[in-house]
């Protein structure tokens, strides 16, 4: 069954096909279809992700993209641009990791992206119990920090000087 055949509240993430573009998510059932984003933005994940790897502790890993998968009724599959997760998330090389796997979900911010990043993903990762959640701006360069994880720990060393 190809996916145009299914109902949008029907998609499952084994419906989706494996591949690097365009992004697919699933929220609630309904499929979320983006491109990779600018070089700009991609300059700046890459640059969080050097940051992150330059403090993260040994029993969390820095992933630039995975898939943050919640089963329910519906699934809800989100692919942040950077995340830090438990390594032993790890062990099974999952297609999918648990969001009570996940320690750090962030987002660079694109023109189409600005109300899901901010609003409907924050949402999600709170509901999730996901720790941590950025949002990188890049015109108001600033990041948003949402959450309930402690900023004294080693998060208080990342450099975030990534502009480009």
């Amino acid at each position: 069954m190809s996916i145009a055949e299914l109902l949008p509240t029907e998609l499952r993430m084994e419906d989706l096909p494996e591949r690097a573009w365009p992004r697919e998510e699933i929220i609630d059932g309904s499929l979320h279809v983006t491109p990779l984003a600018r070089a700009g933005h991609q300059y700046i994940a890459g640059c969080l992700c050097a940051a992150l790897l330059a403090v993260v502790p040994p029993e969390l890993v820095v992933l630039p993209g995975v898939n943050v998968l919640r089963r329910g009724e519906t699934d809800r599959l989100l692919i942040p641009d950077v995340a830090v997760i438990q390594r032993s998330a790890l062990a099974e090389n999952p297609v999918a990791v648990r969001p009570e796997d996940v320690y750090l979900a962030a987002e660079v911010i694109s023109p189409s992206s600005r109300a899901t990043d901010l609003y409907l993903k924050r949402e999600l990762y709170a509901e999730w119990g996901v720790g941590s959640y950025w949002v990188v701006d890049p015109v108001a360069r600033e990041v948003h920090r949402f959450g309930s994880r402690d900023l004294s720990d080693w998060l208080a060393e990342v450099d975030l000087g990534v502009w480009a």
